[in-house]
């Protein structure tokens, strides 16, 4: 007679010491990954790496208006929201978080500010293996 309990086939995985270090090559690339994103509005995708933790926590203790503003104009890769030449042409050198605001609208930065956090794993709701094994 064959199982059809699908709760009984779930097999969860332990991160053990031994898994990281089997695999530490894995473990070492995640904080050099980056992520394309399309932005309807413009038709233009954009690129972003994973913010590191001190990024993070600086981002966490600003204000929700200018934290946003923070995490793309570090994060961001493509376009280099940092190039001299970008902040000179639209008058940011002396306030270079304005570019953001510039170059993309209010929604556009909340919901790439967003993704790059989702990235990172901020915003993901984790699972207790009982609710996993109970699913």
């Amino acid at each position: 007679m064959e199982n059809t309990d699908k709760k009984a086939d779930k097999v969860i995985k332990k991160l053990t010491t031994a898994e990281i270090l089997g695999r530490r090559d894995d473990f070492r690339k995640r904080s050099g990954l980056t992520q394309e994103l399309f932005i309807p509005e413009l038709g233009y995708s954009v690129s972003f790496r994973k913010p590191t933790s001190e990024e993070c926590r600086i981002s966490f203790g600003m204000d929700d208006d200018i934290s946003d503003l923070y995490i793309l104009s570090e994060c961001m890769t493509e376009p280099n929201l940092k190039d001299p030449e970008l902040l000179k042409e639209f008058g940011c050198i002396d306030s270079p978080l304005d570019i953001v605001e510039k170059i993309f609208s209010a929604g556009e930065v909340y919901n790439i500010a967003l993704s790059i956090m989702t990235f990172a794993g901020y915003t993901s709701k984790y699972d207790t293996v009982d609710e996993l094994k109970n699913k």
